[in-house]
This record gives C-alpha cells, structure tokens and sequence, in this order.
C-alpha cells in the first residue's frame, strides 16, 4: 500500500465546534496515510458511509459506476477527515505536536480546565459522518463544520443524575451507626456543585461540551459501603 506524507492548508472555525468562520482562520495540517481511499457511498444520501485503504491500481483501473476510489492529492481535506477520523492511532497524525488552548471553569477546584487541541485537527474541523460524495459528477459536497455531541439538555440528565445518587448517599451515610458528618458535607457539596453547573457554566459563557464535572467523593479512597461500628453500638 502507498503511503505518503503531505502538508496542506485548511480553513477552521472560529472555535471548536463552533458554525461559523467569521475570523477567517485556517491552519496547516501533515497528513501521514494512504495515498488512495476506497469509499462506500450511499445511494440515497451520498454520504460517505466507509474508507479504507486502496493501491494506485484501484485507482487507475475503477470502473466509474462502481467502485470510488480517490486520492489525497486530488482532496487533502476530505481523505484526511475520513482517514483521521477512522484511524485508531492517531498519534501518527502529528496530534502530539498541536498546541493546545486551557480554559478556567467557573466552579471546583484548581484542575477544573477544558483543555482541547488548537487548531483543531482536519477531523474535528469538520464533521466527517455528513460528508457526501456526487457519483455523477465525482466532487465531493460542502464539509459541514463538526457538529456539538452535546446540550444543555443532556448536562441537565446529569445533574438529575448526580442528584439522585447524592441523595441515596446521604441517606445512607445518615442511617449508619458512625459518624459521617465530614463525608455527607462531601456529598452535599459534590449536588450542590452539580445543581448549579448549568447556571454557573451560561453565566460564564461556556458551552455544554466545556462543562467539567467533580469527582464523586466515593471516588477517592472513600469507604464503598458503611459497617456499623460494634464498639459503639453495644
């Protein structure tokens, strides 16, 4: 198989998985995989459904209604998006070496940072599962930015979630025969921190992907379950 090594140039958002490109910034990427990409191509939607790794004599001898196989050099962005996406080992694609931007959350302790890679790499530019592929015409679509995986919604499951746990905890924490006074402050802390998150993180102007949760007090060399204490109880 033909791999090769190449540098190009790409337009990135203004922001990770932000929509638009007001600023007008771009970056340069090193692409290190096949120099040819087999595509599986659905017929009602033209998305691209699969890639993997193809010879110059694919290439050469496709038959045009069937098998697409396209080259790197002909679409940079496009088979570094597909190929970065599905590759496990990333580290071959220079992501070690990006900077990357640190952001201080509003609330927990000193190691609550979002931390992500700056500029984003070629796949998390761009959304690779929506990238259509004409067969008639062999072009590729317009890339769409790489879409958010989450929302305020979804946090809001997870506070209910923390909540809920919280709660059973405490109760249980309460019933035993010790004392537990420092570690139920823990967990009241732990649903207090999670009942604000929402309010604290919109205030700050962050967004539901930057959120950071605490860990949970039983997380830390906590005890996993109460036994009574006999001394105390006799």
């Amino acid at each position: 198989m033909s791999r090769i090594k190449n540098t190009f140039t790409y337009n990135i958002p203004d922001d990770y998985v932000a929509q638009t490109n007001v600023n007008d910034s771009s970056a340069s990427f090193t692409y290190r995989g096949p120099q040819y990409l087999e595509l599986t191509v659905n017929k009602e939607t033209s998305i691209v459904s699969s890639a993997q790794e193809a010879t110059f004599d694919d290439f050469a001898t496709q038959v045009q209604d069937n098998t697409i196989i396209v080259s790197h050099y002909d679409h940079p962005l496009e088979t570094a998006i597909l190929w970065g996406s599905l590759d496990e080992d990333s580290s071959d694609q220079d992501s070690d070496v990006f900077p990357h931007r640190t952001i201080d959350l509003p609330d927990g302790d000193a190691n609550h940072v979002f931390k992500y890679p700056w500029p984003p790499l070629p796949w998390k530019a761009y959304e690779g599962s929506t990238i259509q592929y004409n067969t008639s015409s062999r072009t590729f679509g317009t890339l769409q930015w790489h879409q958010p995986w989450i929302n305020w919604g979804s946090i809001g499951q997870q506070v209910e979630n923390i909540k809920i746990r919280a709660d059973e905890e405490i109760a249980r924490l309460e019933a035993a025969d010790s004392d537990f006074t420092d570690l139920i402050a823990e967990w009241n802390a732990y649903k207090t921190e999670a009942q604000n998150k929402i309010s604290v993180y919109r205030d700050a102007n962050l967004q539901p992907h930057q959120v950071v949760w605490t860990r949970a007090p039983d997380q830390e060399d906590l005890p996993d379950e109460i036994t009574p204490d006999t001394d105390s109880a006799e």
